[in-house]
């Protein structure tokens, strides 16, 4: 058991009832920096941000009930001051007659999926940006469902509706297409399952006029 622990690509790490480190993994040690020698019997609060000092007290509550702390994001402090995002699980160990004893602490570096979250957040953003500013109007249509489940804010000034219209009617578009193109147009969206199409054609506004629409799809 003890190969195992100090093994494992997670930090593992337990301490008795005051809290003191009994035991490090040489994962823990290459996530926070400490060795083995400069924390065992050391007050384990040494890991934990300031901020995070509340959220420490009340889980440890929890364990002194008995409970596991089930995984959850956080941040731990390294030897070097810096923060470091972990996803940790606390677990109450017990004795043969189901006393506690101390409690295991597993940690995983999830610093590359906070990075990758980030990253995701700030394209969203970008393409947020994008397309509230553009003067094209375009949307995104689920293949499956035949839904729209993206259409940008251009679409309100070009067609003169708005948006829920859209969104809560697959088949709205086609039917403000003008009567004189509707048949073509049908059939050429009909005729190209895989959605790739470019037609020009016309779209009547509520007060009765139109515009001429370039309409493009691709898959």
């Amino acid at each position: 058991l003890a190969a195992i622990v100090e093994s494992s690509d997670d930090a593992i790490i337990s301490r008795d009832l005051e809290r003191r480190v009994l035991t490090w993994n040489a994962a823990a040690q290459r996530l926070f920096g400490y060795t083995a020698a400069e924390v065992i019997g050391r007050d384990i609060s040494f890991l934990i941000p300031a901020d995070l000092q509340a959220d420490a007290v009340q889980k440890r509550e929890l364990l002194n009930q008995g409970q596991r702390i089930p995984s959850s994001d956080t941040v731990r402090l390294g030897k070097d001051g810096r923060r470091i995002d972990v996803s940790m699980t606390q677990s109450p160990i017990l004795d043969a007659g189901g006393r506690m004893t101390g409690v295991s602490i597993t940690f995983r570096d999830i610093t590359e999926r906070k990075r990758a979250e980030m990253a995701l957040r700030e394209s969203e953003e970008k393409f947020r940006q994008l397309a509230n500013n553009i003067p094209e109007a375009f949307w995104i249509t689920d293949v499956e469902q035949k839904r729209p489940i993206y259409i940008s804010p251009a679409f309100e000034s070009m067609s003169g509706r708005t948006l829920p219209e859209k969104l809560e009617n697959p088949h709205f578009w086609l039917r403000i297409v003008h009567p004189d193109d509707r048949r073509r147009v049908h059939a050429m969206r009909r005729g190209l399952p895989d959605g790739d199409y470019d037609i020009e054609y016309r779209v009547v506004r509520p007060d009765g006029t139109f515009r001429w629409v370039r309409d493009r799809a691709f898959p």
